[in-house]
């Protein structure tokens, strides 16, 4: 092997041989073996392996010329540098796939989301938001309470507020409570009472059930549903007061002055379970509170109304007003009275000048006056007109018939099947008329007699059995319990 300086290295066209190189190392000449030196020499596809090629050994410039001579001189990398996709961008005439990503992403799995979401998908339309359960900034019905630090704009539904049960026991639904105090920034409440002052005013009723130091919702105004309205006695429209029973309502307002008077609402739905109280009036009792009889309001010391009976000293003034008037217990007038309406009802006025045509000690039952009226005394006397007794006509008897002789003196029935008379009891002693009998259309009735009916001999009646016929039969009461009968006369035509 020759040594050779580096300045005077040929060219290498073999693979084969090596060279020995004399290299100046900072004034020290050092000898290094080079093999396999080529220049200008075309290496097959495959001919290198990747294990044979140093590191470093092939740079990105030289691959970067290697690269443009090629395409420069038309050679086979040209074919493969047009089938490649230019730094500048392209269009891709096959698919791509990668076990990597994609600035960053799993572009698979990015594609497989993609396919869930609908075509020109917008979150913020009504279907999507709807089905996300919110609500659009438009309006929309919630299923859930709502919180906020305040509200502004119409409502629709119950207004409510947050409380703790302090009552000490459990509140069913719909009982009616007042404010008993704090706890925390949360008021507590229990069981309003309208006899018991320190309870009142109300300020609404439950609305769900909650046990003793639970929270507890409270309709303050609105709408009470789902609840039970269908008590004894209540009805649609009723108005519904606090009652003297604690918790409890009533649609009757309290009496007695120590019950106070407060409306929470009407009845909207009478129901069961699904009734609904319009709620209103919370925290204010009746500005004019119950009164007991004989009681009145008047200003005291600290000027506030007190209940009770007026004195004497209330009325300043007055009592020499009352000292001239005339008690209710009676007494004697000092002078005339006079008026321009009634006394009980009458006018004295009318009523004296009447008095006046009317003879002194007058007797309007005299027989002077009975006469001088157009009447008869029972005594006795000349009737000048006839005397007619009232009749009874009844176009259908069958069966047991009453004769009521206190409101009649004379009878006439038609006969519509067989008759009984049954024992009267309003005969009187010397009474006496007629009892017409008539046949109907079909004729051939018979009338048998009660014990109190007696016939000459005890023959009983016989009446004309032929269709319209009729009979007369006479008769006098003789004593109670015995009315005789006469002979009949028969067939009237």
């Amino acid at each position: 092997m020759a040594t050779t300086k580096v300045s005077a290295l040929a060219a290498k066209t073999s693979l084969a041989g090596s060279e020995e190189l004399l290299i100046n190392d900072s004034g020290t000449s050092k000898k290094v073996t080079a093999t396999n030196l080529l220049a200008g020499v075309s290496v097959a596809d495959g001919s290198i392996s990747t294990a044979k090629i140093a590191d470093d050994a092939v740079t990105a410039d030289k691959l970067a010329n290697s690269i443009n001579t090629d395409i420069a001189t038309g050679v086979t990398a040209n074919t493969t540098a047009n089938a490649a996709l230019p730094k500048a961008g392209g269009a891709m005439t096959g698919a791509i796939t990668t076990n990597s990503t994609f600035d960053g992403r799993d572009v698979a799995t990015d594609g497989t989301k993609l396919d869930t979401v609908e075509t020109n998908a917008d979150v913020t339309d009504v279907t999507n938001v709807t089905a996300a359960g919110a609500a659009m900034l438009t309006g929309a019905t919630f299923t859930g309470s709502v919180t906020a630090p305040d509200f502004i704009g119409p409502l629709n539904g119950p207004i409510r507020f947050t409380a703790k049960n302090d009552e000490g026991v459990a509140i069913t639904q719909g009982q009616v409570v007042y404010i008993k105090g704090v706890s925390g920034d949360v008021p507590t409440v229990g069981l309003a009472d309208a006899n018991d002052s320190a309870k009142m005013p109300a300020f609404g009723l439950a609305y769900a059930a909650a046990n003793n130091n639970a929270s507890v919702e409270i309709v303050t105004f609105g709408s009470l549903a789902d609840t039970k309205t269908d008590y004894a006695g209540w009805a649609l429209g009723d108005t519904l007061y606090v009652s003297t029973t604690a918790g409890a309502l009533t649609n009757s307002a309290p009496t007695g002055e120590s019950s106070l008077i407060q409306n929470v609402g009407k009845i909207q739905r009478v129901h069961a379970t699904a009734g609904i109280i319009k709620v209103g009036g919370a925290g204010r009792s009746n500005a004019t509170p119950n009164l007991n009889d004989g009681n009145v309001f008047i200003g005291n010391a600290s000027n506030q109304a007190a209940a009770r009976a007026l004195v004497v000293a209330d009325t300043t003034g007055l009592q020499t007003a009352l000292d001239a008037a005339l008690p209710k217990t009676g007494g004697a007038m000092t002078g005339a009275i006079t008026t321009n309406s009634t006394f009980d009802g009458r006018d004295v006025a009318t009523d004296g000048a009447k008095l006046d045509g009317i003879e002194a000690s007058a007797d309007v039952t005299d027989a002077t006056n009975v006469a001088a009226a157009g009447a008869l005394m029972k005594s006795g006397g000349t009737m000048t007109g006839a005397a007619q007794g009232s009749t009874d006509t009844d176009t259908s008897n069958t069966g047991s018939v009453t004769l009521n002789f206190s409101t009649n003196q004379n009878f006439v029935l038609t006969l519509t099947g067989n008759v009984t008379l049954a024992n009267p009891t309003t005969e009187t002693v010397g009474q006496s008329g007629f009892i017409t009998f008539i046949q109907d259309g079909t004729g051939s009735r018979t009338v048998a007699l009660g014990t109190d009916y007696e016939t000459a001999g005890g023959a009983g009646l016989t009446l004309t059995s032929t269709a319209s016929a009729t009979d007369i039969v006479p008769y006098v009461v003789v004593a109670s319990g015995r009315i005789l009968l006469g002979t009949p006369q028969l067939a009237f035509a």
